[in-house]
């Protein structure tokens, strides 16, 4: 549930950077000597528009993704010419479990279609205008991502993160309230 930094369990926050940057960072140390060695390999990371862009009351996460996306354009550019790739792969709505989207929709995908369109992209520029090493593969995500990037004023979309996020919280909220009444 989106929280704000000062309210949110720095036990949480330590998990979500152990998830998403240390356990990261320890794979790929496990693994790139022995691609660069046999010249190929595929290092394939998962972004998100909350790293591309900031998510108020999603701040670590946030940051982390924010990270994987500079990491893996670094990581990118260091291990260039060597037969072994890294690329970033963005993500964006999802049915899922953990996004609480139940139907797919225009924006949101079955994780099914969503794979097959990464699947289908992998090593083909796409959707990350302006992002190298990066692709944002299913359609609406990438006209979404492009229209981020070039058009919507960064303090208004700030503003519109924040406000979705806070209605999100208060919905959650309200549902936790309405869950343990009936307890």
């Amino acid at each position: 549930m989106p929280t704000s930094f000062c309210d949110h369990a720095l036990s949480e926050d330590l998990s979500i950077v152990q998830i998403n940057v240390a356990s990261l960072l320890h794979v790929t140390h496990a693994v790139l000597p022995r691609m660069l060695a046999q010249h190929r390999g595929l290092v394939l990371n998962i972004g998100s528009f909350s790293g591309a862009f900031p998510s108020p009351l999603l701040s670590v996460y946030s940051g982390a993704k924010a990270f994987v996306q500079a990491w893996s354009q670094c990581l990118s550019a260091e291990v260039a010419g060597t037969g072994v790739h890294v690329e970033l792969v963005n993500a964006y709505f999802v049915v899922s479990n953990l996004s609480k989207i139940r139907r797919p929709s225009l924006v949101a995908p079955t994780p099914k279609a969503y794979v097959a369109s990464v699947l289908r992209k992998l090593g083909v520029p796409c959707g990350s205008i302006g992002r190298p090493y990066s692709i944002t593969p299913y359609w609406t995500h990438a006209l979404g991502d492009w229209a981020v990037q070039h058009y919507a004023p960064k303090a208004w979309l700030l503003r519109y993160v924040t406000d979705m996020h806070k209605d999100i919280r208060r919905r959650a909220l309200k549902k936790q309230e309405r869950l343990a009444k009936k307890n």
